[in-house]
């Protein structure tokens, strides 16, 4: 699918990792990413640059947090999709590697899918940010030791990646394979006539 045009709606906690993923997609900084508790992105923000030949657009969202949503942020949140007119290829949930899967970050999840509905999953890449902070886990070990990140891999069709995005000699590597796997993703929607719609 080299070539195509890809449209990406990164989400994901507080502090997850989002702008930097964005950052690290895109190959330059183009989104405000710190190290912070509070939300760095307060609005959603798009950026497009050339990655590889194509066109990629990249669309950063605030922060989500475990609780249920206000109206406000629901509306946020589906203005950040808007953005990714006609419509997202892929989402990618920015969940850090460098600590417990807990039940806070697990939340993030289900806020997803309460925003862009339960088929969200199905055009959603489980993005491991952080894996640098991995400790003595091996990156298996992160996925297996807790029973709700492996039902959410699962549920994202095995789609996930470890993401290190501190380190620039990694980036293009890893890019590549996160292209690699939305593209395949995009390819098996198609196949089962299957294109995200907003609900």
């Amino acid at each position: 699918m080299a070539g195509r045009e890809l449209r990406l709606v990164v989400v994901g906690k507080t502090g997850a990792g989002k702008s930097s993923s964005g950052n690290t997609i895109l190959g330059e900084e183009v989104f405000t990413a710190d190290i912070s508790s509070s939300s760095v992105t307060t609005a959603c923000e798009r950026a497009s640059r050339l990655v590889r030949g194509r066109r990629v657009t990249v669309v950063d969202t605030p922060g989500l947090s475990g609780r249920q949503l206000s109206g406000e942020e629901v509306q946020t949140m589906r203005r950040c999709l808007s953005l990714s007119a006609p419509g997202p290829h892929a989402f990618l949930l920015a969940v850090p590697a460098d600590d417990r899967y807990t039940e806070s970050r697990r939340q993030v999840a289900e806020r997803v899918r309460e925003l862009f509905g339960e088929d969200v999953l199905r055009y959603t890449v489980v993005l491991l940010t952080k894996a640098d902070q991995l400790g003595d886990r091996t990156r298996g070990d992160f996925v297996q030791e807790n029973e709700h990140l492996q039902a959410l891999v699962q549920a994202c069709g095995h789609r996930h990646l470890f993401f290190v995005n501190e380190d620039e000699e990694l980036a293009p590597a890893q890019v590549t394979e996160l292209l690699r796997i939305v593209d395949d993703m995009v390819r098996e929607n198609r196949e089962n006539g299957c294109e995200f719609k907003a609900n």
